[in-house]
Formats: structure tokens, C-alpha cells, sequence
């Protein structure tokens, strides 16, 4: 909930000062910083675990009429985990850490006012996934590996300078299986909830 506070404080105070009207299209790059929540699905169990993401973000955009469509690609890091007993047999243990967080897609936005716009995003998500597995006996299991999947969001972006914004925004991500057939039945479902803020500047 943090993160969540962090947006709604920078936007206030973004909105509080002297604003400029957007610029249409062009390339921009930024960075950004928020909440990371992680769900996790196995079978009939399921949790998450919330933790701080970051990253860069660089995009084009383009004006057609009152709109922006544009491409834009994310790299972020987070720290959060997720671990599990009993989860194949009882008092064995399973841990995923999330690593490294890839996305590219496309937005479309639209000027609420002159220096505030709202856009939606869709495309798609790449993350990696560090896997780990004590029987708790004489099996032990450690493995990377990667999971295609498909984001959404939805955010705002205010017109601080004439190259410089303050975003906020939500995105959904979920993710295919991670399977293997040596300890685990059913696939592990992976999905994440992350509210971001960040400054964006146009060059």
C-alpha cells in the first residue's frame, strides 16, 4: 500500500504545480518505481507477496488527431519471492524469486486536459523465475526459467515541464505454467499486480 500512497502524493503534488500542455509524439525514456505484488497458483493453493520493483522505460509515440498510439518497451528488477510447504509431499518446501521483468506493447492516449493524459497499454511480458525445491529428504531442486505472458494497465501522465511528465500507473501481468514433471503434478500459475510512479522526459 506504500507504493499506492507514493502515487496518489506525487500526482497531488505534480498537480499542485505550474503545468504546461503535452507535447504529441516523439521518443521519450524514463524511470520508474513501485509496488510488485506476485500471486502465485498450484492447485487448490494460493498466495503472494508484495515487495519494491523498479526500472527504465523508452517509447515513441504518435499524434493522430486528439489521440497518441505509440510502442513502448519496460526492463524492471524486483525482489519478491514466494515459498510454499507441503507442497508435493509433506514437509517439502518450494521457492520462486522472481528475477528480471521484460515487456513490450503498444498504448493509446487521449488529453483529459491540456497537460494531463490518460492512456491503456497491452502487449507482451517476459519475466524470469528462479525456482528451488527441498523434499525435505534426499531431493533437491534449483532451477531459472522464463514465462511468457500478457500485460494490461491503464495510467496518467501530467505535463510537469515542456519534456518532462509524472506518471502513475496500474498494470495486471499474467503469466503461462511454470511444469515439471519431477516433483510437481500440476502447473504453477504466476500473475503480478504493480502500481508505479516514475518521470518520463521527452528528447
Amino acid at each position: 500500500m506504500r507504493a499506492v500512497y507514493f502515487t496518489a502524493a506525487a500526482m497531488s503534488v505534480a498537480v499542485s504545480s505550474p503545468v504546461e500542455a503535452q507535447e504529441v509524439g516523439g521518443p521519450y525514456i524514463g524511470a520508474i518505481v513501485g509496488q510488485d505484488s506476485v500471486g502465485v497458483e498450484y492447485g487448490n493453493s494460493e498466495g503472494d507477496n508484495t515487495g519494491l520493483m523498479y526500472g527504465v522505460v523508452a517509447g515513441f509515440d504518435v499524434g493522430v488527431g486528439s489521440a497518441i498510439v505509440g510502442i513502448e518497451g519496460e526492463f524492471a528488477e524486483t525482489e519478491v519471492g514466494y515459498s510454499e510447504p507441503n507442497v508435493a509431499i509433506v514437509g517439502d518446501r518450494a521457492e520462486l524469486s522472481a528475477g528480471r521483468d521484460l515487456y513490450i506493447g503498444g498504448r493509446l492516449g487521449f488529453q483529459a486536459m491540456p497537460a494531463l493524459r490518460v492512456y491503456g497499454k497491452a502487449g507482451y511480458a517476459n519475466t524470469r523465475l528462479s525456482v528451488e525445491y527441498d523434499s525435505g529428504a534426499d531431493f533437491v531442486f534449483d532451477e531459472g526459467a522464463t514465462l511468457d505472458g500478457v500485460r494490461v494497465g491503464a495510467g496518467l501522465e501530467l505535463s510537469l515541464t515542456g519534456m518532462l511528465k509524472a506518471r502513475a500507473e496500474y498494470r495486471f501481468t499474467h503469466y503461462g505454467e511454470y511444469r515439471n514433471d519431477e516433483f510437481l503434478d500440476d502447473g504453477i500459475k504466476l500473475s503480478r499486480n504493480q502500481v508505479i510512479v516514475g518521470l518520463i522526459s521527452s528528447f
